[in-house]
């Protein structure tokens, strides 16, 4: 008898360890489910956002081609701006720049940019020096440049001292212009100051 009792006694003891522990286990997996399935929330909201981006990349994939060509995403400062007016300084007789300073112009409350003023005055032979001169460099120039005032008169007039300097590969300023131009470049977003 006293080891039917002990049988059932440790029977019953196993049965309500194994019941207490199912509880705890069946705790803990809730508990472990519930943070699953919010990681797996999560990591979908992430995928989402990654998709969303992937297509608006995808979409506007020449846009961000022409910005990381013009140096919009990495800082161009002026030594470098000024060695890409003077690579184009062959197409005319005198080129003189000068960059006024730097402000800082805010679009909305998110968008910052680094403006700067530069001014340019040339001399050509003809207007068209002048032109294809600004066409290579809004094309080139890093960063984006937007003109302001594009002014030409005629320089010299033509005389036998410059028809004569013409026949020693001179060339005489026939053109003299002024070139404003405002060059934009991506500034410190809000978060960043």
């Amino acid at each position: 008898m006293k080891a039917e009792l002990l049988f059932w006694a440790s029977l019953g003891g196993g049965v309500f360890i194994s019941l207490f522990g199912a509880c705890e286990f069946r705790k803990t997996q809730e508990i472990h489910f519930n943070q699953t399935k919010s990681e797996q929330c999560f990591l979908q909201k992430n995928l989402k956002t990654l998709q969303d981006d992937y297509a608006f990349m995808r979409n506007h994939q020449k846009e961000f081609a022409f910005l990381v060509k013009k140096g919009w995403y990495s800082p161009t400062n002026r030594l470098i701006a000024g060695e890409s007016i003077g690579k184009f300084q062959s197409l005319l007789n005198e080129v003189q720049y000068t960059f006024e300073p730097e402000y800082t112009k805010t679009l909305g409350e998110a968008y910052t940019f680094k403006v700067t003023k530069i001014v340019i005055d040339v001399g050509a032979l003809l207007d068209s020096d002048v032109y294809d001169f600004i066409h290579e460099l809004l094309k080139q120039f890093p960063g984006i440049l937007i003109p302001l005032e594009i002014t030409l008169a005629h320089g010299e007039n033509v005389n036998e001292d410059n028809l004569l300097a013409l026949r020693h590969k001179e060339r005489p300023n026939f053109i003299a212009g002024r070139l404003v131009f405002e060059w934009f470049a991506m500034g410190e977003e809000n978060h960043e100051k």
